[in-house]
């Protein structure tokens, strides 16, 4: 059976394994639905004539090779490699250049590009000694036998409990996320040639305990002076994760802000960056004293933060020297094993950028910021199930309504 699908300005076909140009050019004004097989618009009757044509003549001809001819110019056939490995190794290549976008139709920032490599190369690692999996081999579209398509889904599921086991040495989240990638990945190519696979078998990810710091420590960390007596290596790592805990930003945004993106009023120093997750633009004033420093570094570096430094070894020495954070905190979690474990570390060992955000929500939320405000500066969507853990988080442990409703009973 031939399936056509757009690819650029041209039209493709693909019959069982192979993939052909049938040499029909795309006008601009035409739109072609992969549903429907037809195209759309203005004088599309003739270019559907002209599928409807080469419909009929691969449905005929016994040798495919023959089609070349057909289309005219000639066009050569190549088999389509469906090799599980090739495909990742693909697909993160357009990942890098830009050819594949994210759902969102984004270019892929360095983390996430960073992050399926590590889930590719779990798979590479794990399929290297293994028989090849080619995709066409598990195609179920054209399997009309119940049991065959049984046996076919059994092979696959076989294959991928076998990746599965192969990380037992990371944890159950890793796990998780690995999996969720390679079944985008594949997803990605079942859509590309019209595949119906079997289902990739998930890992449940488990959630982390949310660690975040007292709602007082902000108030204290912008006022308290400590920033005047710091220098080098400390003012950086202060400027950023104050700016952290202000707008609730992700490191990588945080990092690449500039100038550019704040408005310096009459009013006050105002905060405007679009969001590269969500696509959404964050407008909000800032605190005196962040602005203040915005505005001296601008003055002395001509950027607003102080020269780079390793972020991830300087804040343990900034939060360390706060006493009130060298208390005890425990948290269970699970271990490679799966097994809940506790452990015991000072409040000021726990803090790294990613918690600096999670105070940042929290404390806007037990302080009575609306939550569609919270949303729009944090970049959670509507149906965020991470926001939903946030907002449970703060019932819990700082505003609990139902203390307020049982107080009002005395």
């Amino acid at each position: 059976m031939a399936h056509f699908y757009q690819r650029g300005n041209t039209l493709q076909v693909r019959v069982n394994n192979l993939r052909m140009s049938t040499g029909i050019r795309i006008p601009p004004s035409a739109t072609f639905s992969p549903s429907a097989q037809l195209f759309f618009g203005k004088g599309v009757v003739g270019i559907n004539a002209e599928i409807d044509r080469h419909r009929q003549f691969i449905s005929e001809c016994d040798n495919l090779s023959d089609y070349g001819i057909f289309t005219q110019p000639i066009i050569v056939i190549d088999p389509i490699s469906c090799d599980i490995v090739n495909i990742c190794r693909q697909f993160m290549a357009g990942f890098r250049d830009g050819s594949i976008l994210t759902v969102k139709q984004l270019k892929a920032k360095t983390k996430t590009i960073s992050t399926y490599q590590f889930a590719v190369n779990t798979l590479i690692n794990y399929a290297t000694p293994q028989p090849k999996i080619d995709l066409l081999d598990y195609n179920l579209s054209h399997v009309k036998d119940v049991n065959k398509k049984r046996q076919i889904a059994s092979r696959w599921q076989k294959w991928f409990d076998g990746m599965v086991k192969s990380m037992d040495g990371n944890k159950v989240n890793t796990k998780a996320t690995v999996m969720q990638i390679i079944a985008a990945i594949v997803s990605h190519y079942e859509k590309e040639f019209f595949l119906q696979l079997p289902p990739i078998p998930r890992v449940k990810s488990v959630d982390n305990p949310i660690v975040v710091l007292p709602q007082e420590f902000i108030r204290q960390f912008l006022n308290d002076g400590l920033y005047s007596s710091l220098t080098g290596e400390l003012r950086y790592t202060w400027e950023v994760c104050a700016t952290i805990m202000v707008t609730t930003m992700r490191i990588g945004d945080a990092t690449g802000l500039k100038w550019d993106n704040l408005s310096d009023r009459a009013d006050g120093l105002f905060l405007e960056k679009w969001n590269g997750k969500t696509g959404a633009y964050t407008s909000m004033i800032l605190p005196r004293q962040l602005a203040d420093v915005y505005r001296s570094n601008m003055s002395a570096h001509g950027h607003i933060f102080s020269p780079e430094a390793d972020l991830y070894e300087w804040i343990p020495r900034l939060f360390k020297t706060y006493e009130s954070l060298n208390r005890s905190v425990s948290v269970s979690n699970l271990n490679l094993k799966g097994e809940l474990e506790m452990t015991t570390l000072p409040l000021w060992e726990w803090v790294k950028p990613h918690m600096l955000r999670k105070t940042a929500i929290t404390s806007m939320l037990a302080n009575g910021v609306s939550e569609q405000h919270v949303k729009f500066a944090s970049g959670h969507s509507d149906k965020s199930q991470a926001f939903n853990k946030y907002r449970g988080f703060v019932e819990r442990n700082f505003n609990n309504q139902l203390n307020t409703y049982y107080e009002n009973f005395s």
